[in-house]
C-alpha cells in the first residue's frame, strides 16, 4: 500500500520579492513615525526638566524672600564672577552695572573661581548646590545637538568625571566654563514676583547651530519649537514662527570663525526672541 507524500513547496522568486516590497513599504511608513515619536518623547522630557527647574526656583525664592539667583558677569571686559546690579553706579566691590550677555545665563561654574576646593556655583547651578534640584542632568535638554566640532558643548556628558557634575570644568577655546542647555534670564529683576508672565528659563538659544528640537539631526534644519518656563510657573512648548524668523536670526550660515553669531552675544536680539516666545504661550 502506497502513501501519498505531501510535497513541500518553497517561495517563488516573485513571492519573495512581493514580501520584501511589503516589508519595505511598512518600514517606510513606520520609520518616520518612530522618529516623530522619539522627537515628541524628547519634547516631553525637556518640558518636564524645565518644569522641575521651575519648582526648584520657586522653592528657592520662597526661602530667600522672593529673590532669584542674580545674574553674574562671567567673562569679557568685566572680571568673571562680578555681580550685575542695574542700580549700581559703576564697577566696584564686585558689582557692575554692565549687563551680562545672554550666554552668561547658561554658565553654572567658572573654572578659575574656586571656593572650598570646588568651583563656585552660579545661576541654575545654585539650585543644585543648595539641594533644590537633585539631578543636574535635568539641566540639559535631551534633544540638544552634540556637535563634535563645536567649541562649546551644551550636553551633560561633557561636564562629568566619575559621575560628579560641576567638579570637572573642561577648557574649550581657552574658556573654562560649565554650561547648561537652558538659558536663565531675569530682565533686570530681583524678585520672582516681578517677572509676570515673562519666560525665565528657555531652551538653548545661543547660536543657530545648537538650538535643540530640530526637524532632523542636521544643525541647519528648521527648529520645531522652544520649551519655556514662564514667571507664573507654567511651561509651554512654543512654536511661534517669529521665534526663528530670518529677521531675528539674520546669520544662520557659518561665519568667519566657523559659527554664526547668535543672540548669545546680543541682549536686544535675545530679548526680542523672548518676547516672541511670550507671545506664543
Amino acid at each position: 500500500m502506497f502513501r501519498e507524500h505531501s510535497v513541500r513547496r518553497g517561495f517563488t522568486l516573485i513571492e519573495l520579492l512581493v514580501v520584501i516590497a511589503i516589508i519595505s513599504l511598512l518600514l517606510s511608513i513606520l520609520i518616520p513615525a518612530i522618529g516623530k515619536a522619539k522627537d515628541y518623547a524628547k519634547r516631553i522630557v525637556c518640558c518636564s526638566n524645565v518644569r522641575q527647574v521651575g519648582l526648584a526656583l520657586r522653592s528657592y525664592t520662597n526661602d530667600y524672600d522672593d529673590k532669584m539667583m542674580p545674574l553674574y558677569y562671567m567673562g569679557g571686559s568685566v572680571t568673571p564672577g562680578t555681580l550685575y546690579d542695574p542700580s549700581a553706579s559703576g564697577s566696584s566691590s564686585g558689582v557692575t552695572n554692565v549687563k551680562p550677555q545672554p550666554y552668561n545665563g547658561v554658565i553654572t561654574h567658572q573654572g578659575s573661581l574656586i571656593r572650598n576646593g570646588r568651583p563656585i556655583s552660579y545661576h541654575l547651578g545654585v539650585l543644585h548646590e543648595l539641594n533644590y534640584f537633585a539631578d543636574p542632568k535635568g539641566f540639559y535638554c535631551p534633544a540638544q545637538p552634540e556637535i563634535t566640532d563645536y567649541p562649546y558643548p551644551y550636553y551633560y556628558e561633557a561636564y562629568t568625571r566619575e559621575g560628579l557634575w560641576g567638579s570637572y570644568v573642561p577648557v574649550y577655546s581657552g574658556n573654562a566654563f560649565v554650561r547648561t542647555s537652558y538659558n536663565y534670564w531675569i530682565y533686570d529683576k530681583k524678585r520672582y514676583s516681578q517677572l509676570g508672565i515673562r519666560p525665565v528659563v528657555v531652551d538653548n538659544l545661543q547660536e543657530w547651530e545648537v538650538i535643540p528640537h530640530r526637524q532632523n539631526r542636521n544643525s541647519n534644519s528648521a527648529p520645531q519649537g522652544v520649551s519655556a518656563l514662564f514667571g507664573d510657573g507654567h511651561v509651554s512648548f512654543c512654536m511661534n514662527r517669529d521665534i526663528f524668523s530670518d529677521d531675528t536670526w539674520n546669520n544662520k550660515n557659518r561665519s568667519g570663525d566657523g559659527y554664526s553669531n547668535g543672540p548669545g552675544d546680543d541682549v536686544a536680539t535675545f530679548e526680542k526672541i523672548l518676547r516672541a516666545i511670550q507671545g506664543n504661550q
